[in-house]
């Protein structure tokens, strides 16, 4: 004698299916809400890839780091525009073209940015330290 499946068992594959589906959804809203930040705080920037942010095209390979960040910077959307903002991943980047305004915020407002990224490498303090140049 064969079991047939039961309603329980059916049910159970569809709510799975119902969950994984409401999750996707959710996941794809989010990376949507959050390529939306620089729109929603009406500030100036560059509309990069949804996954990868600004720098997909070296992450990818197609052209070198600094080729990348130079295109972004010569964005025409952003061509005028004292600062504009891109997205490494999903994480909302500014970048600050006025010299006034660095200068405002790396003494003046120092305190007040605390998640900043450095633009040094320690990399070349290793290379150099070790005597290689």
């Amino acid at each position: 004698k064969v079991n047939k499946p039961t309603s329980v068992d059916l049910g159970c594959s569809t709510m799975l299916v119902a969950v994984v589906a409401c999750a996707l959804v959710a996941l794809i809203i989010w990376f949507y809400w959050q390529q939306t930040y620089f729109k929603r705080h009406n500030l100036p920037y560059v509309q990069t890839n949804i996954l990868l942010g600004g720098l997909s095209d070296s992450l990818l390979g197609k052209c070198g780091f600094f080729e990348n960040v130079v295109r972004l910077y010569k964005a025409p959307e952003v061509k005028n525009a004292t600062f504009f903002g891109f997205f490494i991943f999903q994480k909302p980047a500014l970048v600050i073209r006025d010299p006034e305004l660095i200068k405002r915020i790396m003494i003046k407002d120092f305190n007040s940015f605390n998640n900043r990224v450095h633009a040094s490498c320690k990399c070349e303090y290793l290379i150099n330290a070790a005597g290689v140049f």
